[in-house]
């Protein structure tokens, strides 16, 4: 009896071990960010381009609009609740970007006050995990733009269900083709 208690205590996991994958991801983990666009800067497909607002929550709620009336200080739509290997992945991207290290942003500021230049695109980029908050104002033009903040967007894009294809009203009407009659009209 008493080998059975030893073999059994044996085979307990360590105290503070988790077997949960994406424990590495902060359960407050939230983004926030928006894609402002100067006046010069015309409409182009991609969906980085795109003046855009995208807001994660930790629950992985992602609310996401694409308008230049959306300011950093609005709220777009929820368009969809991210399952938590989706949210996983955008902490990791941000890790690999360096964004998810609270020493490489800076402290909070007012977003609503940041105007892009003439010719630039602004990313405003705030992040909030394990109760902290720091942000990234990312300035690029269309020619020269900012890798890390482009990919960030792209996925969050992605995940929104977002297009990088060209507006209903650019787009050239689908050949239809005319087979002939209907062939059963005769029944109906």
């Amino acid at each position: 009896m008493f080998v059975f208690l030893a073999l059994g205590s044996g085979c307990s996991s360590p105290q503070g071990v988790s077997d949960d994958p994406f424990a590495v991801t902060p359960m407050d983990f939230s983004l926030d960010l928006t894609v402002m666009l100067g006046d010069s800067v015309s409409y182009r497909p991609e969906a980085h381009l795109h003046p855009s607002r995208c807001v994660l929550f930790p629950d992985g709620s992602l609310y996401y609009g694409e308008s230049a009336a959306l300011g950093a200080d609005s709220m777009p739509p929820l368009v969809r609740r991210l399952n938590r290997r989706q949210v996983a992945g955008v902490w990791s991207l941000a890790q690999q970007l360096g964004f998810a290290d609270p020493e490489n942003g800076s402290e909070p500021v007012n977003f609503s006050l940041i105007e892009p230049g003439h010719d630039e695109i602004v990313d405003l980029i705030r992040f909030t995990a394990e109760g902290r908050r720091w942000e990234f104002v990312q300035r690029a033009t269309i020619d020269s733009p900012d890798p890390a903040s482009m990919q960030l967007v792209r996925l969050l894009a992605q995940l929104a269900w977002a297009s990088d294809t060209r507006m209903a009203s650019e787009a050239t009407a689908p050949i239809r083709y005319d087979f002939g009659p209907d062939p059963y009209a005769i029944y109906r």
